[in-house]
Order: C-alpha cells, then structure tokens, then sequence
C-alpha cells in the first residue's frame, strides 16, 4: 500500500499532469481492498479536496452505466445538485463543477 500511496505524490522537477494507476489482478486477489484502503487513507484524504467511491455494477454495455457513474461521482462532491439533474446534463454539470479543481 505504502508504495501506491507514494504515486500520489508529485515527483519534483516533473511537470504537474493527470496520472492514472491501475491495480490489475485475477478476481479475489484484494484489488478492491487495496484501493479502498488506499482511498480511504489520511494521506490520500489530505491530497485531494475533492474524492469519491463509486462501484460500478452491471455491464458496460447497458445505457444507464455511465450515467449512474456520472450521478454517483456528482452525489458525493454536490449531494444537493445530483439528484436535480437530468441524465443529459450529469457530465456537463460534473465537469463545470472540477474544471479548477485538481
């Protein structure tokens, strides 16, 4: 855990850019555990203002996974705003909402 919890740290004289760490495994192995541990953490919790958990159950190819994604990121930084917006709107108003934020 110590070691992905120190990809989250910016790397001096590298510019600041958006990275993605992937945790890959055979099913069982813990990669859920291992995320919401790091997740969950006090120095990931200090790294980011703004943090949301979303499980993404059923397939991908139905129409409303995306959305229900798009509405569970949005219920957990605007708990008000997410129920309030229809399906169209949910990445226009998710993406107005973290465009300054990192």
């Amino acid at each position: 855990m110590e070691e992905l919890l120190s990809l989250l740290d910016e790397v001096e004289g590298e510019p600041k850019q958006l990275r993605v760490t992937s945790i890959v495994g055979f099913s069982g192995l813990g990669k859920t555990t291992l995320a919401k541990a790091v997740y969950d953490s006090p120095h990931a919790k200090d790294k980011f203002c703004l943090r949301a958990w979303i499980t993404a159950d059923g397939s991908p190819e139905t129409s409303n996974w995306m959305k229900e994604i798009l509405r569970g990121v949005l219920q957990q930084v605007r708990p008000g705003d997410a129920m309030d917006v229809d399906g169209q709107h949910l990445e226009a108003s998710l993406k107005e909402y973290l465009k300054d934020k990192r």
